[in-house]
């Protein structure tokens, strides 16, 4: 007698709560728009622990690389050992490997308290920048923001240039424009805005050694 066992569906493969991975971390990107089709990608890979989506079509300017391009597309987004972040907010849904090594997810209530340590070390890394130098994304008040993108959005990431004393301003609220706080309006998803100040990155000193 044979036995044979199926194969576990993608399904049975992966389990998914609403959320996203953890901030700056995605290794590969597609417009991957479904369940499917992205866990299909992730089950193919050896290197995914786990993979974000959204039946949206999502893209962000990508400036670095062989392709420049100002809408790469990002609908299906997969990571290796990451931090997920679970919330309804990103409209994304984040899916992990059955068995997979994930590191402990962070909670809505836990995302502050890790962006703001985020920010500190490439405050440190990048002297007075809140985000890297040229950065496509940002993530501020748990909202992930493509920075340039956004009905009226005129700012473009540049290489030579960070972003500083970011806010999220919300629609409807007092003082709701981003003139009122000071800053450039860099980014907006649905009805939050992403307020920064734009600087010069710190030029960086390369020291040589004679032999």
């Amino acid at each position: 007698t044979t036995t044979t066992t199926a194969e576990p569906t993608l399904e049975e493969k992966f389990e998914c709560k609403p959320g996203q991975g953890a901030a700056a971390t995605t290794y590969h990107e597609t417009g991957d728009n479904s369940f499917e089709s992205c866990a299909a990608l992730c089950d193919a890979d050896a290197e995914c622990q786990g993979f974000d989506f959204t039946e949206a079509e999502s893209t962000h300017p990508e400036l670095f690389g062989s392709n420049p391009t100002m809408k790469k597309k990002d609908s299906c987004r997969l990571y290796k050992a990451n931090k997920p972040r679970f919330d309804e907010k990103s409209h994304r849904t984040y899916c992990s490997k059955q068995g997979s090594e994930e590191e402990e997810p962070v909670e809505e209530e836990e995302e502050e308290a890790v962006e703001e340590a985020a920010s500190m070390l490439e405050t440190s890394s990048e002297a007075s920048c809140e985000f890297e130098c040229g950065a496509a994304t940002a993530a501020k008040d748990g909202i992930s923001f493509t920075i340039g993108s956004g009905k009226d959005i005129t700012y473009t990431p540049s290489a030579t240039t960070c972003l500083t004393k970011c806010s999220v301003v919300t629609g409807g609220m007092f003082g709701s424009s981003c003139a009122d706080k000071g800053g450039e309006k860099v980014a907006k998803d649905g009805s939050s805005k992403l307020c920064c100040t734009s600087m010069t990155c710190p030029e960086t000193t390369t020291t040589t050694t004679a032999e």
